[in-house]
């Protein structure tokens, strides 16, 4: 339908955005390589961009939980590498054997959490907003729930 489709989101919220809950099988489609505005997608040269915008998210990840990127930057280059390989060729023992390295060990030594949300919308549009305490006043945890009534309360009306 002539839509740029942004390679740096995962399919399957590409699927869920553009084609919504009933989604053909096969699903075609056709893919144009040139001439899509670059105001609208990052460049995109070959698949050690697409290397560089998932390490870049496991580094902000690492940094939102830790408030330091030093865990995944003193990751040995042969662990990244191993990271890398896992999630390209789906490897989940090998992911999370290096995956686990980067986690809070509690979530009282945890700063925050990473969530990331993909909605339709104006390309590129970006919220950040401060998490909320992992745990609430009277002890309960805060759920996903509650931090979405917060920072996107339109989302659940």
């Amino acid at each position: 339908n002539n839509v740029a489709l942004r390679w740096h989101y995962p399919l399957g919220v590409l699927c869920d955005v553009l084609v919504g809950r009933e989604v053909p099988m096969p699903l075609d489609l056709t893919a144009h390589f040139r001439s899509c505005p670059s105001k609208e997608l990052p460049p995109f040269s070959g698949i050690g961009d697409l290397q560089k915008s998932v390490m870049n998210s496991f580094r902000q990840a690492v940094f939102l939980q830790l408030g330091s990127t030093a865990p995944f930057m003193k990751l040995p280059k042969q662990q990244q590498t191993q990271l890398w390989d896992a999630i390209s060729r789906s490897h989940l023992e090998s992911y999370f054997g290096v995956q686990r390295q980067l986690l809070c060990q509690s979530l009282a030594r945890c700063k925050s959490l990473a969530v990331r949300l993909h909605l339709y919308g104006p390309p590129h549009a970006v919220l950040l907003h401060p998490a909320p305490a992992l745990e609430g006043p009277d002890g309960a945890p805060t759920t996903l729930r509650d931090f979405l009534a917060r920072a996107i309360p339109q989302l659940l009306d």
